[in-house]
């Protein structure tokens, strides 16, 4: 894929764990001017109805993920990958790249309609896709423990466990720190 459009277009990487505060600053680079591109829309765009993304999960995972109407079951799947490392490197291994390929798509896009905009990344897994190589700078959003899995578990609707869960899958925002 061409990315010369990384040359020309100032890119933010925007990071941090699970319920951060990302989308809030986010929302607020956007409202300075900022393009903002989520990796998490993205990655609902790759499994949308009919995209050989869903056709990939649904084959390693099979059709106890995929709801009556054609649509990935989420929360299914999340009970699947989200209890056992080994199913979520598996989801992983199939999502990234399409991930990836959306958001680089989309930075190249608007790098064409407006040459030299200033375009945000916002990533909780920014540095474990390799996204961070093609940002200017990078930004990491953290948040209390505690308060996270509040966050989780009030927007999300999950248990405690599930809500940890989700926490724990992550490596610990420490590890993104350059110092």
């Amino acid at each position: 894929m061409n990315t010369d459009w990384a040359k020309r277009m100032y890119v933010i990487g925007l990071t941090g764990n699970i319920a951060s505060g990302k989308t809030i600053a986010a929302r607020r680079l956007e409202a300075l001017g900022a393009r903002v591109i989520c990796a998490d829309e993205a990655a609902r765009r790759v499994v949308c109805p009919g995209s050989e993304g869903l056709r990939r999960v649904r084959e390693a995972f099979g059709d106890g993920v995929i709801r009556p109407d054609g649509s990935l079951d989420r929360a299914a799947l999340g009970r699947v990958v989200f209890g056992d490392a080994f199913e979520r490197k598996r989801l992983e291994a199939i999502l990234h790249p399409l991930i990836i390929e959306d958001i680089l798509q989309t930075l190249g896009a608007w790098e064409k309609e407006a040459p030299g905009a200033i375009a945000v990344v916002d990533a909780a897994l920014l540095f474990e896709t390799g996204l961070d190589e093609y940002a200017g700078e990078v930004w990491l959003v953290e948040a209390r423990d505690d308060i996270r899995l509040r966050r989780i578990m009030d927007r999300d609707g999950l248990s405690e466990s599930e809500a940890r869960a989700r926490m724990e899958s992550q490596a610990p925002s420490a590890g993104k720190r350059p110092f």
